[in-house]
């Protein structure tokens, strides 16, 4: 999925070269929606997608590291103390990753998979 807590800079930390992308750590929708956008301009990664079911699972690295209901705030730049990144990111992620939504439990993320 996406870690929308970092960036992608040109020389990744161990020196290797990385194609940089267009957006900070993820504090609002915008900068969610970039590193979802980034993550699929790979030409390999959208044939895979296209040709290949998969099961979205939410990391904790999808909003901020290490995140729950109650700790998916922040208070360095470029986020907000007062600002819950949860429904922010949840919304990115139901944005690019198709999941069935239950009538009764529209958001829920959990699945029973056999």
């Amino acid at each position: 999925m996406i870690y929308a807590d970092n960036t992608c800079e040109e020389v990744g930390k161990y020196g290797n070269r990385q194609v940089p992308g267009n957006f900070t750590q993820s504090a609002d929708l915008a900068n969610f929606r970039a590193h979802w956008r980034y993550a699929r301009e790979d030409a390999a990664f959208q044939k895979l997608l296209a040709t290949t079911p998969y099961y979205g699972i939410w990391d904790d690295h999808e909003v901020v590291n290490d995140f729950g209901p109650l700790q998916d705030t922040r208070d360095s730049p470029p986020y907000s103390a007062a600002a819950h990144l949860l429904p922010i990111g949840l919304k990115a992620f139901l944005d690019y990753t198709p999941i069935r939504r239950s009538q009764h439990t529209p958001n829920r993320l959990y699945r029973n998979i056999r």
